[in-house]
């Protein structure tokens, strides 16, 4: 897995309008505590901690905001969603977190994922 970002690279990130990692850390609060910094790195994975994030992949989904809350899985017949509010910070850690819990009921405990690069990189975070 990759670590969270290293100073330069937040350096970098704070000067291109994203979160600070703080603000990241406060969102993520709502998540079990063992899975809160696991949240935070999925979010830097997923969108580099910019909440304006938004990407249509090959198959015409796309993901929105920071934890790139991806509208073509089945996610948001599973966990309906405004798309308009989801590059809203505070809407977007909701929608992912109950993604998250819908998944972990459904499937088990499996941890997070994040895509990394656009290459198809399956990423797995380590716990920090």
């Amino acid at each position: 897995g990759r670590p969270p970002p290293p100073p330069d690279e937040y350096a970098y990130a704070l000067r291109t309008g994203t979160l600070e990692i703080e603000r990241v850390r406060e969102l993520a609060s709502i998540w079990p505590e063992r899975e809160r910094e696991w949240a935070v790195c999925v979010a830097w994975y997923e969108s580099g901690f910019r909440p304006d994030a938004h990407g249509v992949n090959a198959n015409g989904s796309e993901d929105w905001g920071l934890w790139q809350y991806n509208d073509g899985n089945g996610a948001d017949t599973l966990v309906p969603v405004v798309v308009g509010r989801l590059l809203e910070p505070e809407y977007n850690a909701l929608a992912a977190l109950a993604l998250w819990e819908w998944r972990r009921r459904w499937y088990g405990d499996t941890g997070w994922e994040a895509w990394y690069g656009g290459r198809g990189d399956r990423v797995r975070p380590l716990r920090v």
